[in-house]
C-alpha cells in the first residue's frame, strides 16, 4: 500500500472516529423535544444552564429550541477595533445541545460530555420525527 493511499485511509478512519465521538446516545425512552410555550422563567433557566455547561454567559434568542431540537453555540471571536480577528486566536469548538423529553421532563443535554438537566420552568413537547 503506497503512503499516499495510507494517509487517505487514516484520515477516512479519523474522521469516521471523530464523528462516532460526536453522537450522544439516548437514554431509553428519551425523545427529541422542543419548547412549548416558553415562559421567561422557562428562557432564563435555558440561559443560565447553557451558559453553566458552556463556560461562559450565553444568550439566547427567542426562538430557541421552538423549531428544532438541537442548538450549536460558538464563542465569539475577539476583534481589533477595525474589526479584524485579533492574533488569529481560535475560538474553540462550538457547543453543542439538545432538548429531550425523558420521563415527562424537559432536559437539556451538553453534547461534548452528554451532561444533563432538567429544566423545571419549562414544558416540552415531541419533535417531529425527520426522516433520512
Amino acid at each position: 500500500m503506497s503512503s499516499r493511499m495510507r494517509h487517505r485511509l487514516s484520515s477516512a478512519v479519523i474522521a469516521a472516529c471523530a464523528v462516532a465521538a460526536c453522537e450522544t446516545p439516548a437514554l431509553s425512552g428519551e425523545r427529541a423535544a422542543l419548547l412549548f410555550d416558553p415562559t421567561p422563567q422557562c428562557h432564563a433557566q435555558l440561559e443560565s444552564a447553557a451558559g453553566t455547561f458552556a463556560g461562559a454567559p450565553v444568550v439566547l434568542g427567542a426562538q430557541a429550541f421552538l423549531n428544532e431540537a438541537t442548538l450549536t453555540i460558538e464563542k465569539r471571536q475577539p476583534r481589533d477595533a477595525a474589526g479584524r480577528l485579533r492574533d488569529g486566536r481560535s475560538p474553540g469548538r462550538p457547543q453543542l445541545f439538545r432538548l429531550v423529553r425523558s420521563n415527562g421532563a424537559c432536559v437539556l443535554v451538553h453534547g461534548d460530555k452528554a451532561e444533563r438537566v432538567i429544566l423545571d420552568a419549562c414544558r416540552c413537547r415531541d419533535a417531529p420525527q425527520t426522516t433520512q
